[in-house]
């Protein structure tokens, strides 16, 4: 159930959709210039993207929702990390 006002709500999506222009133009192309080539798993920051998304889930939806979010993108997404780990430190 939803514990926020529609305009809290509002709030949260325009937080998330500023926090993507931020992390995309200034934290990942930063990372890009600063980091080698075989240290810039796009994984981590996909992980990192999703974590945000689940906070703000937990905010509109509560803890649990939060907490169940966290643990379905940890099972399917952990063991796609691993790979995408291994292939940049292949190819990087």
């Amino acid at each position: 159930m939803i514990q926020t006002t529609p305009l809290q709500t509002f709030a949260v999506l325009a937080a998330l959709a500023a926090f993507s222009i931020f992390y995309n133009d200034v934290f990942v192309e930063n990372l890009a210039r600063h980091l080698p080539a075989k240290f810039r798993a796009t994984s981590f920051e996909v992980a990192f993207g999703v974590f945000v998304n689940c906070v703000a889930i937990g905010v509109i939806l509560g803890l649990q929702a939060m907490l169940v979010c966290l643990l379905c993108f940890a099972a399917s997404g952990l063991r796609m990390i691993w790979g995408d780990v291994r292939r940049t430190e292949v190819l990087g």
